[in-house]
């Protein structure tokens, strides 16, 4: 991958920065967003084992960067943690007790089976794993606002999130699931 991205800065279609100058007072960005990568219950230090990656999925990585080169910054992020309205997995690993979810508009749905990550699963979504993911992250972002965001809302077809909650499959409304995590 180093010679791919060395032609690619070869021809001014990347550029390469170093963290402080990214961070630099004179950086043009005003705003700073961080993937955390595939999910906290893949985390290396959190995940289940030994169904993760080799990298930190929580928000640690994010907040050791705006510590270390923008601390003013650090006291005023925000954590926005965002899943589907449903789990999902790649292949083997844990995964909530399975039970029939139906999608609809999902046609574009870009995870499909592969031999690197095998079949692609969906199912209910546990509150339990959620809040087991929001215990992990704060660890690092106990002092950060937080923010809840469901993604793929359209794809239940009838409004309510299929949820597992202390071994029970319900059906909720998504301002439900709020006051559970």
């Amino acid at each position: 991958y180093a010679a791919q991205l060395t032609d690619l800065h070869r021809r001014q279609l990347i550029q390469l920065v170093r963290p402080e100058e990214v961070f630099a007072p004179d950086a043009p960005w005003q705003s700073y967003i961080f993937e955390g990568a595939q999910g906290v219950l893949l985390d290396m230090d959190f995940g289940l084992f030994p169904h993760v990656t080799h990298s930190r999925t929580t928000s640690a990585n994010a907040l050791e960067l705006l510590k270390t080169y923008a601390p003013a910054l650090a006291s005023r992020a925000e954590i926005y943690y965002v899943s589907r309205a449903y789990h999902t997995r790649h292949g083997a690993g844990p995964f909530p007790p399975e039970a029939a979810i139906y999608l609809i508009n999902n046609a574009a749905e870009t995870n499909q089976p592969n031999d690197h990550q095998g079949n692609f699963r969906t199912g209910p979504l546990s509150v339990e794993l959620l809040n087991y993911a929001l215990t992990c992250d704060a660890n690092f972002s106990a002092a950060q606002p937080k923010h809840f965001v469901l993604t793929c809302l359209d794809q239940l077809p009838d409004d309510r999130l299929p949820c597992l909650h202390d071994g029970h499959l319900r059906a909720l409304l998504p301002e439900q699931l709020l006051p559970m995590l």
